[in-house]
């Protein structure tokens, strides 16, 4: 009886009590959503605290290290030259997503957000930026040295090579994360076209 039912139902549909003739186009249009101007405020002002808590670090060496920047405070243990060279060249690249978010944040409340497609492409752009830095990084195996002379400095090479280990682990660790998240993004920007091509076909293909 149900399958005779639905025999008739789907071949006749106006003899269906529940039968109308709602379409997929007389949906009303998708609004995109578009993110608050306060989340980017927010945002660029998280940006702008990470930027200026690592930036601190050489003064506020327990900011990063904790308890263990005692080793640092009688200038036994310090950053090598490469270390503290490239640690500047990440401030400045760092502080490149911070301008772009500032210039969009300013140009948003002018023109209006970006379209869905460009706010991913600057997305991409800000994990390119972390992975150019990580990728300077993870190339070095030593971040700090011991500085000081004398024979009682066994316990300080130790905590060097626990730290300079550690360090690079995370540096690696973290490179392969952004990069996971760049690929992500970058599929998202691409597959996003052709996702919204078939969404549109399905709606307009015959029932």
């Amino acid at each position: 009886i149900f399958i005779a039912l639905e025999i008739a139902m789907t071949r006749y549909p106006e003899i269906s009590p529940v039968h109308t003739a709602w379409k997929p186009e007389s949906l009303p249009p998708i609004i995109p959503h578009s993110p608050s101007r306060l989340k980017g405020v927010v945002d660029l002002l998280v940006h702008l605290g990470g930027v200026l808590w690592l930036a601190a670090v050489p003064r506020f060496p327990f900011l990063v290290l904790g308890p263990g920047a005692r080793y640092f405070s009688d200038g036994k243990v310090q950053a090598t030259p490469a270390a503290q060279a490239l640690y500047w060249q990440i401030i400045a690249l760092l502080l490149v997503p911070v301008a772009v978010k500032a210039f969009l944040l300013l140009r948003s409340s002018k023109r209006g957000p970006l379209s869905r497609k460009n706010r991913i492409l600057i997305e991409a752009f800000n994990h390119s930026i972390g992975i150019v830095i990580l990728a300077l990084a993870v190339r070095m195996r030593d971040y700090f040295v011991v500085t000081g002379t004398g024979s009682n400095l066994a316990g300080y090479r130790h905590v060097v090579e626990v730290y300079n280990s550690i360090t690079h682990t995370a540096i690696s660790v973290g490179l392969a994360i952004n990069s996971v998240i760049l690929i992500w993004t970058l599929g998202k920007y691409f597959l996003g076209a052709s996702d919204g091509k078939a969404a549109g076909w399905a709606l307009r293909a015959p029932l």
